[in-house]
């Protein structure tokens, strides 16, 4: 076998072609590989960065369905604990005005009734009939000089000839936790 060999060896190096085609043939050669396998790995590794994305959008698919899904389920939540603090409030209220007919309860003569009694929030209305002015006086003064009420003042206060009573209306205003446990 022999070999042939096209180019002129001596005078082909002393030019710059030449010596340009010497390096594209020598060094060249490994840099063009270096390139297309750089191409290559990006290329394939385009592949599994598609397959990624494509898992991490199911994954958010999935979740936002999940917290939507959730969404009446948290709704119902709040609604649940809202009313929760609501009965926690009106119980705490309940014992409070537990308290206050039982001290209203003991203090209150024999001989006078409530035909009403009215609470909104800290204000207390009393409506009601004594038989005896000593007894509404008595009950009047225990009252008054009860701390755990603040503005009392006497409404009404007149005699009813039919039914040989006085009637009466006091306001007072309960200074708060006054009357709890």
């Amino acid at each position: 076998m022999s070999k042939v060999n096209l180019l002129p060896k001596e005078e082909l190096e002393k030019k710059t072609l030449g010596k340009f085609l010497k390096w594209i043939l020598t060094y060249g050669r490994y840099t063009i590989i270096s390139v297309e396998m750089v191409v290559f790995m990006v290329f394939f590794s385009r592949f599994i960065f598609d397959q990624q994305l494509a898992e991490l959008q199911d994954s958010i698919e999935q979740k936002q369905a999940i917290a939507a899904a959730a969404q009446d389920f948290e709704k119902h939540i709040n609604s649940v604990q809202f009313k929760l603090q609501q009965v926690k409030q009106l119980e705490a209220e309940r014992t409070v005005y537990l308290d206050f007919f039982t001290w209203l309860q003991a203090i209150t003569p024999h001989d006078i009734g409530f035909t009403r009694i009215i609470i909104e929030g800290s204000a207390v209305t009393l409506h009601g009939e004594a038989a005896t002015n000593e007894s509404f006086a008595k009950f009047l003064s225990l009252v008054k000089n009860d701390p755990r009420l603040a503005n009392i003042s006497l409404e009404q206060l007149e005699g009813s000839a039919e039914k040989h009573v006085l009637v009466f209306s006091i306001n007072a205003v309960l200074i708060d936790n006054a009357f709890s446990i």
